[in-house]
């Protein structure tokens, strides 16, 4: 009796054992891709990915490909990449954009959008600090850009079916002012009209200030996008913590801003609700070059992009209007 209710046991408990195991392998796929991207991103053969520079247009293609590899179709008609011009500090630059679609899948939403953003451009060389002047990038914002690609992957590894169709964009030109961001605004590949909300990631490698498991989101006072992630229930453990006292004030420091501004109407700028979302809270890195990408943490990374594909999904699916709280703001 005892060694058939050993084998009942046994056998209750075995599909719960096989889940964990695929859980542990698909997590530490994905680990070791977010790594894989973003040592060849903020690598010192990148050269701190400035704007302009030959490694920049590497850095695209690099980009382009993870989106194909993982299926996804391209973002801009038939192509990954979009050339762009925009002239800065006495010069005219030469940058490109990458895009990438999953389309939607329910009838009646796959029409409108979730557009997902990360800039992958950095600043360069720079002053050398203990002989090392390259500025690697590597929290901003290689794994910014490596989280949407492992979002990405994600959703099609695990056949994740979205209601609204997901673009992915990594934008170049961040650095000098958004550039990227705002020409893609100026000249969309998708009708802003019909896209559900943006969601930007800026910094997500970093957690010692805020903690793991724990993010924040800017300017939540801007819209009620807070409110949707806060109802959003997943079982990682996963919080959203706007403790962090800059949070307000860093919604125009990236290039969610470039979506709230469409057009203007009078007093007021039309647009589509956004934020960013980031793990970074001060810590001393940015901008310096000791952003190396040997210093983050890829098992929290891993599981906030784990996080972010679920929340993804969640609200391509939700019905639940998405709108400005703040009055200089309307739905574009």
């Amino acid at each position: 009796m005892r060694i058939f209710n050993f084998f009942l046991l046994f056998l209750l408990l075995l599909p719960s054992w096989l889940q964990a195991q695929v859980v542990t392998e698909t997590d530490r796929r994905q680990h070791d891709k977010l790594e894989e991207w973003l040592y060849f991103l903020a690598s010192d053969e990148m050269l701190g990915r400035a704007n302009g520079s030959p490694e920049m247009k590497i850095a695209a293609e690099y980009i382009a490909d993870v989106f194909r590899d993982a299926g996804l179709k391209p973002g801009f008609g038939e192509s990954y990449i979009r050339d762009y011009t925009f002239s800065a500090r006495n010069r005219t630059i030469d940058e490109r954009n990458v895009a990438a679609i999953i389309p939607g899948t329910d009838p009646k939403l796959k029409d409108e959008y979730i557009i997902i953003t990360a800039h992958f451009d950095h600043v360069g060389i720079g002053r050398p600090v203990d002989g090392d002047s390259i500025y690697n990038g590597a929290d901003d914002n290689a794994a910014g850009t490596a989280a949407i690609m492992g979002v990405s992957r994600v959703i099609t590894e695990k056949h994740l079916k979205p209601g609204r169709s997901i673009l992915f964009v990594a934008f170049s030109g961040e650095e000098m002012g958004m550039r990227g961001s705002r020409n893609f605004v100026s000249d969309p590949s998708v009708d802003l009209k019909k896209v559900y909300m943006n969601l930007n990631i800026e910094m997500p490698g970093y957690n010692k200030l805020i903690g793991k498991q724990r993010f924040y989101m800017t300017g939540e006072s801007q819209t009620n996008i807070d409110d949707l992630i806060k109802s959003f229930s997943h079982p990682s453990g996963w919080q959203m913590d706007n403790s962090y006292p800059m949070a307000e004030r860093l919604f125009r420091s990236s290039d969610n801003v470039a979506f709230t501004a469409v057009e203007a109407r009078g007093e007021v700028s039309a647009g589509v609700p956004s934020t960013t979302l980031c793990t970074h809270t001060g810590e001393d890195h940015i901008h310096k070059p000791w952003d190396e990408p040997q210093f983050i943490d890829y098992e929290n990374m891993t599981g906030f992009v784990n996080y972010l594909a679920d929340l993804i999904i969640w609200l391509s699916h939700s019905r639940e209007e998405v709108k400005w709280t703040n009055p200089s703001y309307i739905r574009y």
